[in-house]
């Protein structure tokens, strides 16, 4: 195991250096917000959250090619009716509202 670090970022190396992890520097000198990790107390959740000089700025979660994001687990509806909607923005940036059930 190992660090690379350079001008675009430091990489994390498994025993053959191939990188497992990768932090990109971003936009160089310039990069004011960042994305940051958060530990936290029991019964409470950890945090990746963005930080920085905005007020508002938006966490792109960017898969590769034609991969997808993952997020829990599926479950048919079962009569439930929709009571509300999330707010998201897809990959363009277009906003998009996701149905709520309870």
């Amino acid at each position: 195991m190992g660090m690379r670090a350079n001008d675009s970022g430091i990489s994390f190396l498994n025993d053959a250096e191939h990188p497992f992890f990768f932090l990109n520097n971003g936009v160089g000198s310039v990069a004011l917000n960042y994305v940051a990790i958060g530990a936290a107390g029991t019964g409470s959740p950890a945090r990746i959250y963005v930080d920085g000089v905005d007020d508002d700025a938006d966490l792109l979660l960017d898969p590769a090619g034609a991969g997808h994001v993952r997020m829990g687990s599926y479950a048919a509806l079962a009569g439930e009716t929709a009571s509300g909607t999330l707010t998201i923005k897809d990959a363009n940036g277009v906003l998009r509202k996701l149905s709520v059930v309870s």
